[in-house]
């Protein structure tokens, strides 16, 4: 994968992601956009126990870790949405098992 995140795999094969290579997401429309503040506000919510956002096909995209099923998470992310910029909008949600963890 190249997320732009580090990480290490341990000796049971778990994926550990530990910080980013880059901290900026460039667009194609030219707009930047800084994952961790995304990721922060993700985090915000009450629901939503992890995320990762990344840059996927030329949009935001975020993996999300949550004890709500996957049509209220991305009503969680819809709301959200409507208060940003529509550059800085997450158009592609993944739910993440919490036990695979992200």
């Amino acid at each position: 994968m190249h997320t732009g995140d580090l990480g290490y795999v341990d000796s049971d094969g778990y994926l550990f992601i530990v910080g980013r290579i880059k901290r900026l997401i460039k667009l194609s429309n030219g707009k930047n956009v800084y994952p961790d503040e995304l990721e922060g506000l993700l985090a915000q919510i009450k629901g939503i126990l992890h995320a990762r956002v990344y840059e996927k096909y030329g949009c935001i995209a975020a993996e999300i870790v949550s004890n709500c099923d996957q049509e209220a998470v991305q009503r969680l992310v819809e709301t959200l949405n409507e208060t940003l910029p529509h550059y800085m909008q997450i158009c592609q949600v993944t739910l993440v098992d919490a036990q695979e963890e992200i």
